[in-house]
């Protein structure tokens, strides 16, 4: 004990009060030895050996981790990368809920959006959360280019009835998962960019 400071001491002789039978062993209740006494000299071999651990894998881990940077960094030198940046979580994992914000062609396009059970034309579709005044929900859902080339791509859309429908589109057709960004709707011009439409995760 003579290595140990103050506080260490203390609290050691509160431990032997505590669990000190009348034999003077410190035992559990089910007769077995509860605590196994070891020398300053050995608790601190153990507390490097553990530290050296925890810094080999950290070192792993930075090996890894500039491996992968290194590998995406020549992917971009050599122009295998796609020219359109896409958002980091729409290549690594599946959102459950998005959220559609700024759109200012239909009001009741923003909410939260619910990833459905199946897919349509073989990518994620999301549904309104809530439905809109005329109980209605919109979509976010993708389209093939089996009608053509021109309604191939991303929509965002309600059935407005005797089917015709009110919609968002955009024309990114390599995106596995909704565009964030880059949005148009329809005028009496044409198609014209929303700047301020944007579907997000949450």
């Amino acid at each position: 004990r003579s290595d140990l400071g103050q506080l260490q001491c203390l609290e050691l002789e509160v431990l032997e009060t505590l669990l000190q039978t009348h034999s003077g062993n410190l035992v559990s209740h089910t007769g077995g030895r509860l605590l196994t006494l070891v020398t300053m000299r050995e608790y601190r071999s153990e507390q490097v050996r553990y530290v050296q651990s925890l810094e080999a894998e950290l070192k792993t881990l930075k090996k890894k981790a500039s491996s992968g940077a290194s590998s995406s960094l020549s992917l971009e030198e050599h122009g295998m990368c796609s020219s359109s940046p896409r958002p980091a979580w729409s290549m690594q994992w599946t959102p459950v809920t998005l959220e559609v914000s700024g759109c200012q062609y239909l009001g009741s396009f923003n909410g939260v959006y619910v990833l459905q059970p199946a897919p349509h034309h073989d990518r994620n579709c999301y549904v309104r959360k809530q439905a809109d005044a005329f109980n209605r929900r919109s979509s976010i859902y993708f389209w093939e280019s089996r009608n053509g080339e021109k309604q191939c791509g991303w929509w965002l859309g309600i059935e407005r009835g005797k089917g015709k429908v009110l919609a968002a589109y955009n024309t990114d057709k390599e995106a596995l998962a909704p565009p964030s960004s880059n949005w148009m709707v329809r005028n009496w011009t044409g198609w014209v960019l929303a700047p301020t439409l944007q579907i997000l995760p949450i």
